[in-house]
């Protein structure tokens, strides 16, 4: 009983391939939540020569999407105005605030987990201690792009400066 009880709350309980993942980007989860995260979402592969739609500017939030490899864009007006890379999430402001999507979000080679908003609400009332932990996690990523974006913006004007 406490050797399951341990291994549980071992990495070692995570398939190999979740390992990686797990420690770099969810290690505050314990390895069961973890598990139990996963198995609230599903796997998007995308694997196109062309940019496919994963989130469009004004719909209400359906899906929270963790981008665990490959890339994507954010467009607004049909311009690219971020890219989106392993360890960012997709639709988390909508999530949070129960407002639209702001922007496209578009991927052509990338691999995702999503959890549709019916996941997303079952994980905030039956696993409130595992919800807190995924929005303190989205909460450090929004930071993370937010030093992103003023990193970009202050080379842009230091090009604009130098020109």
């Amino acid at each position: 009983m406490i050797g399951s009880f341990l291994y549980a709350r071992s990495i070692y309980s995570l398939q190999p391939g979740w390992r990686n993942l797990y420690k770099e980007f969810f290690s505050s989860l314990l390895p069961f939540e973890f598990r139990r995260l996963l198995k609230l979402g599903g796997i998007v592969v995308l694997d196109k020569a062309s940019p496919v739609v994963i989130l469009r500017s004004g719909d209400p939030f359906q899906k929270l999407y963790f981008l665990y490899s490959g890339s994507a864009e954010v467009v607004v007006d049909q311009k690219s105005h971020a890219s989106l890379h392993t360890g960012d999430w997709i639709a988390e402001f909508s999530m949070l605030t129960g407002r639209p999507a702001s922007a496209d979000v578009l991927g052509s080679s990338a691999r995702l987990i999503a959890w549709d908003a019916i996941a997303v609400k079952r994980l905030k009332h039956s696993m409130p201690e595992i919800y807190e932990k995924v929005t303190a996690l989205i909460a450090r990523n929004l930071c993370d792009k937010l030093v992103r974006a003023n990193r970009s913006a202050n080379q842009v004007m230091a090009e604009q400066g130098n020109g």
